[in-house]
This record gives structure tokens, C-alpha cells and sequence, in this order.
């Protein structure tokens, strides 16, 4: 089960861009287009490939990263980070125990 390094502001030293879907109609056709919600929000990443875990007792596969982040109440699974060129789509978000100062964000790789 992963349990994410030393929580301080130190340990996120990788920059992410959180995007959030906006859709629209065109031509009787749905459109998503991503709008940028933050953009170089400080985190740390773990990739974390291969692993499995237990959330609420269910063993869970296909989480690709870990991004640990300071708490925001605005995260959700709807929304994608881009991360060095790459998207994650968020899996789920689970705030860290203690005062509501982090949130890891569970992550699966999006083509």
C-alpha cells in the first residue's frame, strides 16, 4: 500500500497543471475542452505501476502515480493533470490524515 514520502512543502518539488473539463455542444455534437484550473502546483510524484492496494476493502489495480499536493476542496475525479508532458486522469482523491494540509491524488495514465 503506498504511503507517500515526508509531507512537507520541501518534498514537492515537481510542478503539475491541473485541468478541468468544460463541455460544450457543437452542432448537436458534446465537446470537451480542457480549461487550466492551476497551473504549477507545487507536488510531489511517486509512480506507483504495478502496484496494487486496498481502498475500503477492495484491492484496486491501475493506479499509474501518486501525487501528493497541499489541500485544495476543489480536486475531483472528473478532472486531468499534465505532468512532463504526459495526462493523468484522476482516479480518486484521498485528503492525508491531519488538519486538512495534503491530499494524495491517484492517478492512471490517459492517451
Amino acid at each position: 500500500m503506498y504511503r507517500g514520502k515526508a509531507n512537507t512543502v520541501g518534498a514537492m518539488r515537481y510542478r503539475i497543471t491541473v485541468q478541468k473539463p468544460v463541455k460544450t455542444s457543437l452542432q448537436g455534437q458534446m465537446v470537451v475542452s480542457w480549461v487550466t484550473l492551476h497551473e504549477e502546483e507545487p507536488a510531489d510524484y511517486e509512480y506507483v505501476r504495478g502496484y496494487g492496494f486496498t481502498r475500503n476493502r477492495q484491492f484496486e489495480e491501475g493506479v499509474d502515480a501518486v501525487f501528493t499536493v497541499r489541500y485544495r476542496d476543489d480536486y475531483d475525479p472528473e478532472q486531468r493533470i499534465l505532468f512532463e508532458g504526459e495526462y493523468y486522469g484522476i482516479v480518486f482523491v484521498r485528503p492525508m490524515a491531519g488538519r486538512n494540509r495534503y491530499m494524495e491524488l491517484h492517478t492512471k495514465v490517459v492517451k
